[in-house]
């Protein structure tokens, strides 16, 4: 790897740390929020839908501006909405200023992921690309750490909530690294090239125009050369996002259903998670190793299997404390899982269009599981929270055919193999 990989993957882990962190940061802000303007559950649950709303249209802009401009303005313009966003809870003055900080939020912590995705698959060795999108990856557990860490720290010794969020404006400074130590990645330049050279060519005649091979539309995904690899690419990301969003809903749930006080949903919690940090960095250098299609088997597989003996003891009130953290250590390295999902997305898309069609992909994964957490919900009114939870991770399973039915990716050349159908 040379010194601008390097770079690479280290700029690109710190902005999806910061921006793991700036959710941790809203997650205190929300009671005092909730409180401030008199919120009841339904209002709060329609911030939550806000938040996903801009998450899924940003797929639909950021994405393009960093295929056509670049990585780093992408990258420069998700950090900075992401400040300026998480950073300013303190000032929000109205329920409507929440609305639209919320909306806004979503726009860089979405297309943070999906930037940092191909930048990191363009400019390290194709070798080392699962492992690196790992290293990234890994920015999701420790930011929930850090951000547990600042916000314990500056509210222990006094500072009121609103500092914990004007505290994050302190990653302005990734601003700096963006443009003034990383490069575009040959494969962006090269596209860009070819792309003004057909459009030379389109405005020389009307039958050139005619002919024009690659564009930066949407419509790329779904040309008859592409169309196989990136359907299974965003049906990939939408059954991780299931997976996510589910765990995300379920998880503390799942604890409390089951019994346990709040001291240790806390430790166990931090289980999950720390083994997580495990997960997310390994499972990139083993995909690299073994392969995609292998990996994606190995570790889902016994996430499925844990989940399914934590809702089988519920079920039968047979609970034991230590089968549970062995079973959250196993759920934790099973997130790594993760990591193999993103990076396959990513591979799977044309290269012309390789942002757009994984922020795109996103997209779709988030309106996926605004459908199918509540719809998990429902199922666990009806049956038990660890239920609902276990279905989760078996509809996030199903990226293991998927990605059986797709080419092997790892060690290829990242743009030729978008062109095997």
């Amino acid at each position: 790897m040379t010194g601008q990989s390097y770079a690479v993957v280290a700029v690109c882990f710190l902005c999806w740390m910061f921006a793991t962190i700036g959710n941790g940061v809203y997650s205190v802000a929300s009671p005092m929020l909730k409180q401030m303007f008199s919120m009841d559950n339904a209002t709060a649950g329609m911030v939550v839908s806000v938040f996903s709303l801009g998450g899924w249209v940003s797929t639909l802009i950021i994405p393009k501006i960093a295929d056509t401009h670049g990585r780093r303005i992408g990258l420069a313009l998700c950090i900075l909405i992401v400040v300026l966003c998480n950073g300013t809870y303190g000032l929000i003055g109205s329920l409507g200023m929440l609305f639209a900080v919320r909306f806004f939020a979503n726009w860089g912590n979405t297309c943070i992921w999906a930037i940092n995705a191909s930048y990191i698959s363009e400019i390290v060795p194709a070798e080392k690309r699962g492992l690196c999108t790992g290293i990234m990856q890994s920015g999701t557990p420790i930011g929930n750490f850090s951000s547990s860490f600042l916000i314990s720290l500056l509210i222990g010794v006094g500072f009121a909530w609103q500092t914990v969020s004007y505290v994050f404006f302190f990653a302005l400074i990734l601003l700096v690294p963006i443009f003034f130590l990383l490069k575009e990645t040959p494969s962006w330049l090269k596209n860009k090239m070819e792309l003004a050279r057909q459009k030379r060519e389109a405005q020389e005649t009307a039958e050139a125009a005619a002919a024009v091979g690659k564009k930066q539309s949407y419509t790329e995904l779904f040309k008859p050369q592409y169309r196989k690899n990136a359907t299974i690419g965003i049906l990939i990301a939408m059954a991780s996002a299931v997976l996510a969003w589910g765990n995300s809903a379920y998880f503390v749930l799942s604890l409390s259903d089951m019994g346990f006080p709040p001291d240790v949903r806390v430790k166990m919690h931090m289980c999950l998670w720390s083994v997580a940090i495990i997960g997310y960095a390994t499972s990139g250098l083993i995909a690299d190793k073994i392969g995609r299609k292998r990996a994606m088997l190995l570790f889902r597989s016994p996430m499925v299997l844990a989940l399914g003996v934590m809702w089988y003891m519920s079920y039968t009130h047979s609970i034991s404390v230590p089968v549970v953290y062995a079973m959250l250590a196993i759920a934790g390295l099973g997130m790594g899982g993760m990591t193999i999902s993103i990076t396959y997305t990513n591979e799977m898309m044309p290269s012309h269009v390789r942002t757009m069609g994984t922020g795109f992909a996103i997209g779709l994964g988030r309106i996926t599981a605004m459908i199918a957490v509540p719809l998990l919900g429902v199922l666990a009114d009806f049956t038990s929270v660890p239920f609902a939870w276990w279905i989760s991770s078996i509809i996030g399973w199903l990226m293991v055919p998927m990605v059986y039915m797709g080419v092997e990716t790892a060690g290829k050349d990242i743009d030729a193999i978008a062109e095997k159908a």
